[in-house]
């Protein structure tokens, strides 16, 4: 089974309730063009069976809680329908209407009981707090509870605006890999994946630079490392050595295949998977990777 943990989708009247109409920007991501008839038929040539939708940067982290949750079950409402008009061929990550921790705990019950939903996503920071924050202890604390998962993701804005010029586009093309680094570490330093053991955390892009730590963190912060391992990482970097180093560095147990639908062409999206199986990996290994494991994880095919 091929499963996609990490492909976004944008529903058009969501994008207009939160101000965010100029996203996704089609020069990076133009397989945004694609209705979902259309992106099925693409995932057929690929041989993606299933991909497992979220909301990337575009979070319902508004100030006022009423307007946060319209916005969080609008969207939620929206993939509902695209996973109940294709359920075998869609999943999905629910939004949260956060930092609003009381109305995000009705929203994920609203997800996951009525809705179906296989886990919740969030962004590498909220709303000016970390992931780290005992604020949202209940909500890790309800999630191990049902042995859920979290797909986490860069939004811009947060850790590291400041260190980039809005104007340009490194606050994407280099912020968001250190975003999923810091925010992997902060779990990692706050213990989260160890105080809510049957909680799994998904972090994309292969960790930011997490693979480029092991060998410090294990001379260093042995602890630290212990909990970064964990994590589980997608496969998500165009540069195939990268994918490799991550495979000896983290371990293939803990690597779950992504492709960041839409942000690629149509042979980018196929390399993405075809890669995968250029790693050398046995076959029970490789194909774990591309998606039994997420699918074990997620529930999906049960």
């Amino acid at each position: 089974m091929i499963v996609d943990v990490h492909a976004h989708y944008y529903p058009s009247d969501y994008l207009e309730l939160i101000g965010a109409t100029g996203v996704p920007h089609l020069p990076v991501a133009p397989l945004a063009v694609l209705d979902i008839d259309q992106r099925l038929a693409l995932m057929d040539r690929i041989g993606v069976d299933t991909q497992v939708l979220s909301i990337s940067a575009t979070q319902p982290y508004l100030p006022d809680p009423g307007d946060a949750v319209e916005a969080a079950r609008l969207a939620n409402d929206r993939y509902a329908e695209v996973v109940a008009a294709h359920p075998t061929r869609f999943a999905a990550f629910a939004a949260l209407p956060l930092p609003h921790l009381d109305e995000s705990m009705a929203e994920l019950r609203r997800c996951l009981d009525d809705l179906g939903m296989v886990g919740v996503t969030l962004g590498c920071s909220i709303a000016g707090h970390q992931l780290s924050d005992p604020l949202f202890d209940p909500l890790y604390a309800e999630l191990d509870r049902r042995r859920s998962t979290i797909f986490v993701h860069p939004c811009g804005g947060g850790l590291l605006s400041e260190a980039f010029d809005r104007r340009g586009r490194l606050e994407v093309v280099v912020g968001f890999y250190l975003e999923d680094t810091l925010a992997a570490v902060q779990l990692a330093e706050a213990q989260v994946p160890s105080r809510f053991p049957s909680m799994k955390i998904i972090i994309p892009h292969l960790g930011g630079m997490a693979p480029m730590l092991v060998a410090r963190l294990k001379r260093a912060a042995p602890q630290l490392l212990g909990e970064l391992q964990r994590l589980y990482f997608d496969t998500l970097n165009d540069q195939p050595e990268v994918v490799a180093c991550a495979c000896e560095a983290l371990g293939t147990e803990r690597l779950v295949y992504g492709t960041d639908f839409p942000y690629a062409n149509e042979s980018e999206y196929a390399e993405r998977l075809a890669r995968l199986g250029r790693l050398g990996l046995p076959a029970h290994e490789l194909a774990e990777v591309q998606g039994d494991r997420a699918a074990r994880l997620l529930g999906l095919g049960s």
